[in-house]
């Protein structure tokens, strides 16, 4: 299971972010303070959560960038 920590309110965000450390589980935040916005990708290693990639992501979302968020994979 990959979790998608982007647009949650805090507590939905620390809920989500404790259960995917619970569970081992990657996550996914996207970045979008400045231009251009990034796709982080994380994993658990030592219950401390290190980037495994960051992709950036144009303005306007493609649909393969969309998918991307909400299947998970990212290449």
């Amino acid at each position: 299971m990959i979790f998608n920590l982007t647009g949650a309110t805090k507590i939905m965000l620390l809920g989500a972010y404790d259960l995917a450390c619970d569970m081992r589980s990657r996550f996914l935040y996207l970045v979008t303070d400045k231009a251009p916005m990034r796709m982080q990708t994380y994993s658990f290693e030592e219950n401390r959560p290190v980037l495994q990639a960051e992709r950036r992501v144009e303005e306007t979302i493609s649909l393969h960038d969309y998918l991307c968020m909400y299947i998970g994979e990212c290449t």
